[in-house]
């Protein structure tokens, strides 16, 4: 995926929902296998590194939610003859500011095998995807409001019919925490593979279909990674959350990576612990010495390029906001009862 000698053909993307960003779709050589290429932009300077850094931070989770990503250099001569070749000449204006300027004006473009290339990532492009809210697994929904937050209330609770739903913002809601995306609700970048239900979804549908049940993807994370704070819309950063289901996995994934932050800065890092002791949870963490850093296991990852991009003010607060999770866990089990709070 990563290696270009595998690419058949890169074109210009436009909108398939409601981004706003430039991207790419590449053709594989292998049939039928293309990717998604994200590139830096004038709006959304770290989304390619950004990318790249929330599926690792899956896989360091366990959640293996988000689909197989890769970082790598192409010829900038490719994206800009796809560029050319686009029939909307409106697009191809606003790429030319969004994305092209802004590459050169910001010197990301440098000397690879003697070519002008860019790094970018790639990711494996998922077929018969649609919105959460066009699914089987559709909640009760009004837009623009916080009305959804309640159902993670115990006070008021769910109905049996939308259990999967549920938990699966759950996961979504705890993930997006811990990385710092900003920029993900029912109605926005929330996706399910197959299980088409809404007649918007049925129009437009193509083959191949999603082999098997309906499940769940973690797309779009350009807006991940950004600064240190919780992200302010996320139901977990209100003072005063009452959000109290969690998914059991990703809890005891975040509990076995739970190290104390002062143990995972970086030489001159100055990042303070708000919750200094582990939180009383109903999960074993990993037996023997003290849980490892999830933050430094993710860093360790990063290419070098990336690494520098984010930069560890960004990557090493995810360890602040992990234990933030696993002490709100602990404040909802001193309310309610652990099946109530941790779920399958």
């Amino acid at each position: 995926m990563v290696n270009t000698e595998n690419w058949a053909n890169v074109s210009l993307m436009t909108s398939l929902f409601d981004e706003r960003t430039v991207k790419f779709k590449v053709q594989f050589r292998a049939s039928n296998l293309r990717g998604i290429v994200k590139v830096p932009q004038l709006q959304f300077p770290l989304e390619p590194f950004s990318e790249l850094a929330a599926f690792h931070a899956d896989r360091v989770l366990g959640q293996n939610r988000v689909p197989p990503t890769g970082w790598t250099l192409v010829p900038m001569s490719w994206l800009l003859d796809a560029i050319q070749r686009h029939p909307d000449p409106s697009h191809v204006s606003f790429v030319a500011t969004e994305f092209t300027t802004y590459a050169s004006s910001a010197h990301l473009v440098r000397q690879w095998k003697g070519t002008p290339s860019l790094e970018v990532s790639v990711q494996l492009w998922m077929v018969d995807v649609h919105h959460f809210l066009d699914s089987i697994y559709v909640i009760p929904y009004k837009a623009h409001n916080r009305s959804w937050h309640r159902y993670f209330d115990p006070r008021f609770g769910y109905p049996e019919s939308v259990t999967i739903g549920i938990h699966h913002l759950s996961q979504t809601v705890t993930f997006d925490f811990v990385i710092g995306n900003n920029d993900r609700s029912p109605n926005k970048n929330c996706y399910v593979a197959g299980g088409c239900l809404h007649r918007r979804c049925r129009r437009t549908r193509k083959r191949p279909y999603h082999p098997g049940p309906p499940d769940f993807l973690f797309l779009d994370h350009g807006m991940s990674f950004y600064h240190g704070s919780p992200p302010k819309d996320n139901p977990l950063s209100l003072v005063n959350s009452t959000f109290c289901v969690f998914r059991r996995g990703l809890i005891r994934s975040l509990l076995n990576l739970s190290a104390p932050v002062e143990t995972c800065t970086l030489p001159a890092a100055d990042v303070r612990d708000p919750h200094p002791s582990l939180p009383a949870l109903p999960l074993t963490p990993g037996e023997g010495s003290a849980p490892p850093c999830f933050s430094t296991l993710l860093w360790q990852r990063l290419p070098l390029s990336v690494r520098r991009r984010l930069g560890w003010a960004s990557v090493g607060t995810t360890q602040s906001r992990l234990r933030h999770v696993l002490h709100r866990v602990e404040e909802c089990l001193g309310q309610w009862p652990a099946e109530t709070v941790l779920k399958p």
